[in-house]
């Protein structure tokens, strides 16, 4: 028993579609007989690759995006425990500007770290898979994107 639209073998007589290219089998006419006559005259190809990589232990580039992002959101954090205080305590200060000043280069240098991680994270895409690569990229992402609001909105305060 075979498909009519790819030559796909039909393993169930009462499967409504094939399995394999979705040809709706159900609209033929019940009387003919698609099943038993039909021979592919090409071996069926598969649509699709299934994607698999090798699970296993953490490379060097993975490491460093992992590090990378951890350090990137340090900072961030850092950065903004500094400016709610200098807020706080500083803002009609003429040393509010020294604290904001700081504020803003903690910020720069918690993007950049996110974009190393980033970075990093796609050149450990040639490593065995593992959890230290994907933490690295979602931290990277997370860095560059936090990062860059709150350098943003620093330049209000």
């Amino acid at each position: 028993m075979y498909c009519p639209n790819c030559g796909c073998q039909i393993t169930n007589s009462t499967q409504n579609f094939c399995y394999n290219c979705g040809f709706r089998l159900s609209i033929l006419h019940p009387t003919s007989n698609y099943t038993s006559s039909y021979a592919p005259t090409y071996a069926p190809t598969q649509a699709y690759q299934i994607y698999s990589k090798k699970i296993g232990p953490a490379g060097p580039f993975s490491k460093r995006s992992l590090s990378f992002g951890l350090v990137s959101i340090s900072i961030l954090v850092l950065a903004m425990i500094i400016s709610i205080n200098h807020i706080i305590h500083f803002y009609r200060s003429y040393l509010y500007i020294y604290g904001s000043v700081a504020v803003i280069f903690l910020f720069i240098f918690g993007l950049m770290f996110g974009i190393f991680a980033k970075k990093f994270s796609s050149d450990a895409i040639q490593e065995p898979y593992n959890m230290a690569q994907n933490l690295g990229r979602i931290m990277g992402i997370y860095g560059i994107i936090l990062n860059s609001i709150f350098l943003c909105f620093s330049f209000y305060f």
